[in-house]
């Protein structure tokens, strides 16, 4: 049922998004410096030797990061946002591997494999 309501409700939030703030190829490389910015103050806080975003226990600092950085990592389980790179442009698959293989993003494929019900 999840699957349903996600599949319903992204496209038509996606769109609203994209009217509301008018979102244009310009935009893009501001999008993606702000996002990886974000993954850098993750990434320093796991350098730490930490497990999760705060200390070696889930909580849920590390449930909102994994849900909010989804959209842009893809991970396998995620019931929308899964792993099929092959549909997306080349240049938005080479931004995802590349956040996928810092520790903050290392940590969203992590939560989605070993938190999520399948």
């Amino acid at each position: 049922m999840e699957k349903i309501k996600c599949a319903i409700a992204f496209p038509v939030a996606t769109k609203i998004i994209k009217q509301k703030y008018n979102l244009t190829p310009d935009g893009k490389e501001v999008a993606v410096q702000d996002i990886r910015e974000v993954f850098t103050v993750v990434n320093q806080r796991l350098n730490s030797g930490q497990q999760y975003l705060v200390g070696n226990n889930l909580s849920s600092a590390d449930i909102t990061f994994a849900a909010l950085a989804s959209f842009v990592i893809r991970p396998e389980y995620h019931p929308v946002y899964n792993s099929q790179l092959s549909k997306l442009p080349a240049e938005m698959v080479m931004v995802i591997n590349e956040l996928r293989e810092t520790p903050a993003g290392e940590l969203v494929m992590r939560m989605y494999r070993e938190h999520r019900p399948k």
